[in-house]
């Protein structure tokens, strides 16, 4: 349990991530617009799913996303948003994208430079999980946590990825 990503999640969902629209409605900034595309207000939804700018990174990793959990289906916006029950490790690698886009996505950066920024973080996330999970317990569910995610970083072998 991480107290930042809970609190990120938090002000998802109750609609108070510091967009533009949020800023301007305070007086800390001076237009609401979002500051990627410059056309459309900067809402929640928008910064997170649909700026035309974010589309191809995230084409890119619902594709992937899609293809790594044999579910068959890219996930909708509110999976996306809020979750899937029961999807632990699916639901932490979508909290990592969410803050990934929110803090650290880069407009003027290619989506293979993003998606390269975006798995280094996963990888170094999944390896810090691994280390603390010594016994056979902790590690059977850390396992089951990531198993989708092996292409990203294949955690049965030994570490032996610089970070």
């Amino acid at each position: 349990k991480n107290i930042f990503k809970q609190v990120f999640q938090y002000k998802l969902n109750v609609y108070i991530l510091p967009t533009n629209e949020y800023l301007k409605r305070y007086r800390v900034v001076d237009s609401d617009l979002c500051s990627n595309c410059s056309i459309e207000t900067d809402t929640v939804v928008h910064r997170l799913w649909e700026c035309e700018k974010l589309a191809d990174f995230l084409d890119n990793l619902l594709e992937k996303e899609s293809i790594w959990t044999g579910r068959g289906r890219r996930i909708n916006m509110k999976e996306y948003l809020f979750g899937i029950e029961n999807q632990v490790g699916i639901n932490h690698f979508w909290m990592e994208v969410k803050m990934f886009v929110f803090y650290n996505w880069k407009v003027e950066l290619s989506t293979n430079s993003n998606i390269n920024g975006l798995v280094s973080k996963i990888r170094r996330l999944i390896i810090l999980e691994k280390n603390m999970s010594k016994s056979d317990i902790s590690f059977d569910m850390f396992a089951d946590k990531w198993k989708y995610f092996t292409d990203i970083y294949d955690f049965r072998g030994p570490d032996n990825v610089v970070l």
